[in-house]
């Protein structure tokens, strides 16, 4: 087995040396079946279909099929959609934290119905069914795209800087920034995506176009990075372009600069781009060929 025990050796029945079931709730061997009430009670995703997950710094959102948002986690700056109240928050580091899921009530609305939800480092932004996006959370570079008096806002709302751009397709976000295609084939980025990289760098308030040399038909972003696959005619010959933050190469490319700021063609061996994923400091490509090729911190 190469893990220095015999191929004889047998893992300890931990059903049957505790008295509690697992968070599935089927049946204990030593008690038999035991009631799932108690799960239901602690966990309120426990008999919902869950559509969409997405995870932030520290906490996560996630989207049932009946079109309601939960999240959980660390609550600092309103990433939750709700405020947590001190003496009944589970203290982690000195940070208030919610331990289960809980509902965000001001997204529970029956004429509000979500589809989608994507995570940034402290922020958050959903889609409703009529492709309005909604953002709350961490505010103090403009990443909420919207106007709002306080740099922090729990409350979930329109982002008004987004539903200015018609209708757009897809949000990407970053560390403190946040990326966007339009059904036009536009790229627009907002926020302050270098700020660990200069302090000095200016914050961006309202949404600023990408100069691209097609319509862009997808986008994907890092904490830093960007990437968009883009197309002529939207039919054929689809190219990787990326840019942004690439001191570990991250953009496919190698540069002298730590910033790269112009887009620039990454060639994937002659191939097709199909799709495009990135983490916190590398990428992930999936290509034409069938393979999948990654590049950036390893």
């Amino acid at each position: 087995m190469g893990n220095g025990k015999s191929d004889n050796y047998v893992f300890p029945k931990y059903e049957e040396k505790f008295d509690f079931v697992n968070t599935y709730g089927t049946i204990n061997h030593s008690k038999g079946i035991i009631n799932e009430k108690i799960f239901k009670d602690i966990n309120p995703l426990y008999y919902r279909k869950i559509k969409r997950i997405s995870c932030g710094n520290g906490f996560t959102v996630c989207l049932d099929r009946e079109g309601l948002v939960y999240s959980w986690g660390r609550e600092s700056k309103g990433e939750l959609g709700y405020d947590l109240i001190w003496e009944e928050s589970t203290i982690v580091s000195g940070i208030k934290c919610q331990s289960t899921p809980k509902l965000v009530e001001k997204l529970a609305n029956r004429k509000l119905f979500i589809t989608d939800v994507i995570c940034g480092n402290d922020f958050t932004f959903v889609y409703d069914d009529s492709g309005i996006p909604y953002s709350w959370g961490n505010n103090d570079h403009y990443q909420l795209a919207r106007v709002s008096q306080f740099t922090t806002d729990s409350t979930p709302d329109k982002a008004t800087h987004l539903v200015e751009l018609e209708r757009t397709l897809k949000i990407c976000c970053g560390w403190m920034h946040g990326m966007v295609l339009t059904d036009k084939g536009e790229v627009y980025i907002w926020g302050n995506p270098f700020f660990d990289y200069n302090k000095n760098s200016p914050d961006i308030a309202e949404p600023v176009i990408v100069e691209l040399p097609y319509r862009a038909v997808d986008i994907g972003c890092g904490f830093h990075h960007f990437c968009a696959i883009i197309s002529e005619d939207g039919l054929n010959n689809f190219q990787l372009y990326t840019w942004g933050a690439n001191e570990y190469s991250q953009c496919g490319y190698r540069t002298e600069e730590r910033i790269s700021y112009v887009p620039k063609h990454v060639k994937i061996h002659d191939q097709n781009v199909i799709d495009v994923s990135c983490g916190a400091f590398h990428t992930i490509v999936h290509a034409s060929n069938g393979k999948i090729y990654g590049f950036g911190h390893n």
